[in-house]
């Protein structure tokens, strides 16, 4: 029987494969014909779920074959689906054992303004190529903008930094810290507002997903002023 969590999980990489589940269904049938073709059974088809050097061989092959059309990653890289519209994502990251402290992804998102150096981007819902950079040193926002733009990457955005979180469950439990740097909202003493002229002493702050009370994930925010320590990953994404 399928859980929930497979079938979403399941629905996620057809999304980032930019794949229908009948071309997904076709592809197995047709594999399953080759498995059957050289004497095999569905045993070693089912080697596939707990072995992950099989899986991998067979990606390479796939992707070995000259035939993909589809970007090339570089060490680090990951795809990750991007749907710029998803507003409300309470239960998602409530099924992956995150708190959204102040309903930053809630019914009511708030309102945010873009860093300069990611005007201009594709907002189109779809795959985007993304990468953590850990500098291993106290490192400030724009230094990292700066460094990453050299590489040909840019910052993050808000709704980026969710599609990654609603992606990789594997970092959600590391306990390591991940900033969004793309993003930037307006607060002042500590309260959100929506409109900038509101504001007369305000910060920038930004997303930041971290460890919180009693080991739970928490997405909070920080100043983008703030000296971030040596294990902060940035998370970034490929122009």
């Amino acid at each position: 029987m399928v859980s929930s969590k497979e079938r979403t999980a399941f629905v996620r990489c057809m999304m980032a494969l930019q794949m229908t589940p009948e071309v997904a269904l076709q592809i197995f049938r047709l594999l399953a014909e080759e498995v059957i073709e050289l004497g095999g059974s569905d045993d070693d088809l089912r080697s596939l779920l707990t072995t992950k050097a099989k899986r991998r061989k067979v990606a390479e092959a796939i992707i070995g074959d000259g035939c993909s059309s589809q970007t090339r990653l570089r060490n680090g890289e990951r795809l990750v689906y991007v749907d710029y519209g998803l507003t409300d994502a309470t239960a998602e990251l409530k099924e992956r054992g995150v708190l959204d402290v102040y309903g930053l992804f809630g019914d009511k998102p708030w309102s945010w303004q873009k860093h300069q150096s990611c005007a201009g981007m594709d907002e189109n819902n779809g795959v985007r190529v993304m990468i953590l950079k850990r500098y291993g040193r106290t490192t400030g926002s724009e230094d990292a903008i700066a460094d990453m733009d050299r590489e040909g990457y840019r910052p993050a955005t808000e709704k980026e930094f969710l599609a990654f979180i609603l992606a990789d469950r594997e970092r959600l439990y590391s306990g390591e810290s991940i900033v969004a740097l793309g993003s930037q909202h307006f607060s002042a003493i500590g309260e959100w507002i929506n409109e900038v002229d509101a504001c007369n002493d305000c910060r920038l702050d930004v997303a930041n997903l971290r460890m919180g009370y009693k080991r739970k994930n928490i997405i909070t925010f920080e100043s983008f002023s703030h000296r971030w320590p040596y294990d902060t990953l940035f998370l970034f994404v490929r122009k």
